[in-house]
């Protein structure tokens, strides 16, 4: 009798050990993901940013200012983490 109470009991104590080893292993790569992402966006940010032009010209006929934005589409491919 006793000896299945301590087997349940050392059962239960390995299970939460690993259970709480494994979360920590994922709240840290879930960490690491999150950092190499928000990493990036700033990169992703100012490519968009250079390819942004904005125009201006004055309108003599309405008196007024015309603005023309222009998107530049660029597209990188990459593989195996090299960019071509």
């Amino acid at each position: 009798m006793e000896d299945e109470i301590l087997g349940e009991f050392i059962k239960h104590n390995i299970e939460e050990i690993i259970s709480n080893r494994v979360d920590e292993e994922i709240e840290k790569k879930v960490e690491d993901f999150k950092y190499d992402l928000e990493s990036r966006k700033d990169n992703y940010i100012a490519e968009i940013m250079k390819g942004i032009r904005i125009y201006h010209e004055r309108d003599q006929y309405n008196n007024g200012i015309n603005y023309k934005i222009i998107f530049e589409n660029v597209v990188k491919l990459e593989t195996n983490n090299t960019k071509i």
